[in-house]
């Protein structure tokens, strides 16, 4: 037997979630608990889960529920929508911000989120609306 080790990290999108965003740990539970499940179905090493599903999960179970009106969710979102920016600003147009982008901010916007989403972060919705303008993207929902 090697001396093998695995780390304990649920990827670069849940990690932050998991430290700044306290109500979004039992749907990253959630996922890792569907990890490890397949792991041993499959006899294969755990791996963290993937960056979509973190954030389909995000916007399905925490974002959307919280921005239909749930009361003291405004600060649930704003923590989210920190974490998101300062993920933003690091991925810089790659594959990270599109899965941020279409996977969650687009599809509030298309839920009728948009004006609300600038009424409790004007200065995320700014850094989405400039980064989509530099990278070519800026269509409307």
């Amino acid at each position: 037997m090697t001396d093998a080790r695995m780390p304990l990290s649920l990827g670069p999108l849940a990690d932050p979630l998991w430290l700044a965003v306290p109500e979004a740990r039992p749907l990253l539970a959630g996922l890792l608990a569907k990890e490890v499940e397949d792991a041993i179905r499959y006899g294969r090493e755990l791996t963290p889960p993937g960056y979509a599903e973190v954030a389909d999960a995000l916007y399905l179970e925490l974002l959307r529920p919280s921005m239909s009106g749930a009361s003291g969710s405004s600060e649930v979102v704003r923590r989210c929508l920190g974490v998101l920016a300062r993920l933003v600003r690091e991925a810089d147009g790659d594959w990270r911000w599109e899965t941020i982008d279409r996977n969650i901010v687009r599809m509030l916007e298309l839920d009728g989120f948009g004006p609300a989403l600038t009424a409790l972060d004007p200065d995320f919705m700014r850094l989405v609306q400039d980064t989509r303008r530099r990278l070519g993207q800026d269509w409307s929902v």
